[in-house]
């Protein structure tokens, strides 16, 4: 039996992944960077790596490199990381 997959399916990936590297949740609706994030949430919908990510998420740290070999959002989450987007500590 096959499961059917779900537009929310992977989401929960990216959210955690880019919290966790200190993105605020917010930028989904900044108008300069909400297109990034929308366009990193629906490749991680379609990702094959979800079970290797859920894995480094649970890592205690996780830094960009440990998911760099299998993320596709590696680009997009630089982006976002250098465009200001971090939450203010």
């Amino acid at each position: 039996m096959s499961a059917k997959q779900t537009p929310e399916f992977g989401e929960a990936e990216f959210h955690t992944l880019t919290e966790r590297l200190g993105i605020d949740p917010g930028t989904a609706v900044d108008p300069r960077l909400g297109f990034v994030v929308d366009a990193a949430r629906s490749a991680c919908r379609a990702c094959d790596a979800k079970a290797q990510c859920r894995l480094t998420l649970g890592l205690q740290e996780v830094a960009l490199t440990d998911v760099a070999a299998f993320c596709p959002n590696v680009e997009r989450i630089t982006h976002l990381q250098g465009s200001g987007a971090g939450k203010k500590r």
